[in-house]
Order: structure tokens, then C-alpha cells, then sequence
């Protein structure tokens, strides 16, 4: 028994389409065979619609033609003399298609060489908005992208100016002068005595415009926090790195150093040092000392830092912080 031809497959091969679109009608029925074996109904669906789809395209494109066909397409072999009469030749209806508009009823209506046109003017405007929609896409992550580089660019760029500032800080922290008063010493002077006080560059680099001050009590609460600068010293100098500068202070009484050496009375020295780097900054340092008798005989006096004025410009500013 000779086995019935597919009239949508005849219709296919009959109509004289493209290879490239039997290839895809082809393909449709198979993935749809597939997907009633797989019993998806999901993809079932899918399919029905973009089957309906297609169906519906090739109506409005090719007019009915591919239709009309379907009057040629051959009988069942195995039905009967009165079935073939019985049965009337008729196109694929259409639900609720208007019979005027029903692109299933046969017609040798051809297209118009305007209607041509004005067909190939729209595929073309779909075609340049889809062009146009990607290019916006691409356009669009391409320019997001360039942001998110910029930002990050910047980030880095921020990071390698700190890191270079924190890398010239601390060049210029390990270069830079240190002035601070380094030792005391009583010197004798007729029937007074005076105290010489020495300033050192515990640096690598000169310090200029230094000079310092300094004063004596035998009350601590009358030292200041801080010292007031003189608006302008004309001793200030160069002090290179590792040298040392004396200034003196005060005149004492021979038996007013005694009292304190054997009965304990006080005496304090107390002074600041302003001095500037080769970097142009400005510094300034502290020095408070208390005067007592040494233990030791081959020393007369001993100085004993205070706990109160004797700080440094970097660490109030590391308080400040």
C-alpha cells in the first residue's frame, strides 16, 4: 500500500520556495516531532506560536500563492471513486478570515511593482531599526565600560598621588633637620654661675634661620605651654647636621647653685628653638629641665627633664590628627 503524501510537505514542495526555506520548514516539523516525543509541553507551545507565526507571514507575503497549490496537491490513492467526488477541492481555511481578505481563497492577484517597493522600503526600515537598536546596545556597554574605566583609572591615579606624597613625606622626614636642646652645663663665672645649653642638628640636612631661647625659675607653674616666637632674632643661623650651637641662661648666685646641690632647693631651665628645613618648612622644638644635685662627686649638677613643656611641632600635629 502506497503510503499518502504529507499535503503540507506537498504543499511546500510544490510551491517552488527557496532550498533555504524547505531547509527551515523542514527543520520546524522536525524539532516539532521532537518536542510531541518529549512530550514538552512548554516547547510545544513555543513552537505552535512561532509555526502560527510563520504561517501567517508567508499568507501576507506570498499572497496565496503558496496556497492555491493546494488544489494541485495529490489525492489519497486509497480513497474511493464517490469520496473524490464527495469531497470538495478547497484551500486551508482560515478562522474568522473575511472572504474578501482571505488570503486562502484562490486568486491570480499579483503584486504591483509599487506594492514591491513600498514591501522591500518597510523590510529595509526594519532591517536599519534593528541596525540601529544593536548599534544603540553595543554603543551602550562601550560607553558604561569607558566609564567604569575612567572611574577606575581615576581611583588609581589617586592612590599612586597619595602613595607618592606618603613616599615624599617620608623622604623628606628622614632628610629633613632635627634641632634639640642635647645637653646642660653649669659654667662658672666670677662669684656667678650661668648655664650653657646646647642646641644639635640630629639631622641629614642643614636647618637655617635657627635660633632658640631660654629662661630659668624655681617655680614650675610659671612655665608657659608654649613660648612666643620673637618677631625677629638676629643671632638666627645655619646649623649644619650633626653640630651643635650653645645659648645661655640666666646668672646664678654661687651659693644659690650650693643650696640646691646639698639641700635640695629647685631651679628649672626652660626654653623653645625655632628653626627651618631645606624644604621650607617651618619646626620648633621644646626643652624644660630641673636642676638637682648629682650623686656622683666628679659632677656638680645633673639636669632631669620634666614632664611639661617638651614637645615638638610633629607631635602636636600628630595630636592635632
Amino acid at each position: 500500500m502506497r503510503r499518502a503524501p504529507d499535503s503540507q510537505s506537498a504543499i511546500v514542495r510544490n510551491a517552488g520556495l527557496p532550498f533555504s526555506l524547505r531547509t527551515q520548514w523542514g527543520n520546524l516539523r522536525r524539532d516539532l516531532s521532537a518536542a510531541i516525543t518529549n512530550r514538552s509541553n512548554k516547547y510545544m507551545s513555543g513552537l505552535k506560536l512561532l509555526f502560527l507565526a510563520i504561517r501567517d507571514e508567508f499568507k501576507t507575503l506570498i499572497g496565496g500563492g503558496l496556497w492555491n497549490q493546494n488544489k494541485h496537491a495529490p489525492k489519497n490513492q486509497n480513497q474511493s471513486e464517490g469520496e473524490k467526488q464527495n469531497v470538495p477541492e478547497q484551500g486551508i481555511a482560515v478562522p474568522n478570515c473575511p472572504a474578501s481578505m482571505d488570503p486562502c481563497q484562490p486568486t491570480n492577484k499579483k503584486r504591483t511593482k509599487a506594492e514591491k517597493i513600498d514591501l522591500a522600503r518597510f523590510c529595509l526600515e526594519v532591517i536599519t531599526l534593528c541596525i540601529a537598536c544593536g548599534l544603540a546596545v553595543v554603543y551602550y556597554i562601550q560607553m558604561n565600560a569607558s566609564l567604569e574605566q575612567m572611574k577606575a583609572n581615576r581611583r588609581q591615579a589617586i592612590a599612586a598621588e597619595q602613595q607618592l606624597k606618603d613616599i615624599r613625606d617620608a623622604q623628606r622626614l628622614d632628610e629633613r633637620a632635627w634641632v634639640v636642646a642635647s645637653d646642660y652645663e653649669p659654667v662658672p663665672s666670677g662669684d656667678l654661675v650661668y648655664f650653657k645649653v646646647f642646641l644639635k642638628n640630629s639631622g641629614k640636612t642643614p636647618a637655617v634661620n635657627c635660633f632658640g631661647i631660654g629662661y630659668s625659675t624655681n617655680d614650675i607653674t610659671n612655665i608657659p605651654e608654649n613660648d612666643i616666637k620673637p618677631t625677629k632674632e638676629p643671632n638666627a643661623g645655619l646649623l649644619a647636621p650633626g653640630a651643635t650651637e650653645a645659648i645661655s641662661i640666666g646668672m646664678f648666685p654661687k651659693q644659690q647653685i650650693w643650696d640646691v646641690k646639698t639641700n635640695g632647693g629647685t631651679l628649672y631651665l626652660a626654653g623653645t628653638i625655632w628653626y627651618d628645613d631645606i624644604f621650607g618648612s617651618n619646626h620648633w622644638s621644646q626643652f624644660c629641665v630641673q636642676v638637682i644635685g648629682s650623686p656622683s662627686r666628679e659632677a656638680l649638677l645633673q639636669c632631669r627633664p620634666t614632664t611639661i613643656h617638651n614637645s615638638c611641632d610633629d607631635v602636636e600635629r600628630n595630636k592635632a590628627k
